[in-house]
């Protein structure tokens, strides 16, 4: 699966790519991610835990990220993408139990698709 996210409409009268529009391109991104995630691919799942994680095309909300990294870790031996176990790891540790414990909630209110091998699902991030 390849996405690719033009910038073309973004550039104002200087040429230049203008903060706005960075921010619809990270929306964009981040809807696209949302739908992957949502499928069951872990690293979309760990990508969109990274977006919540650092407020990128969404609100910044550690509980979210949290929730979308338990989720991602469920998926992470089978489909190979374990990046979200330490990530889960990390943020957990930033927590205190009552964010830790809504996060768990929330990943247990989560239906997760059956699972599957991916081999041609790839990485893209911002800067």
């Amino acid at each position: 699966m390849a996405i690719v996210i033009s910038l073309i409409d973004c550039k104002s009268d200087t040429g230049l790519v203008t903060v706005t529009c960075m921010e619809q391109v990270e929306r964009k991104t981040v809807d696209l991610w949302r739908q992957a995630a949502e499928q069951g691919f872990a690293l979309a799942q760990n990508d969109l835990g990274d977006c919540y994680a650092k407020g990128h095309g969404v609100p910044q909300d550690c509980v979210e990220a949290l929730k979308w990294y338990i989720i991602a870790s469920e998926h992470a031996a089978i489909q190979g993408e374990e990046d979200s176990i330490p990530n889960r790891d990390r943020l957990a540790q930033q927590l205190n139990p009552e964010q830790i414990a809504e996060a768990k909630r929330r990943a247990t209110q989560f239906v997760i698709p059956p699972l599957k091998k991916l081999n041609n699902f790839r990485r893209f991030c911002f800067a």
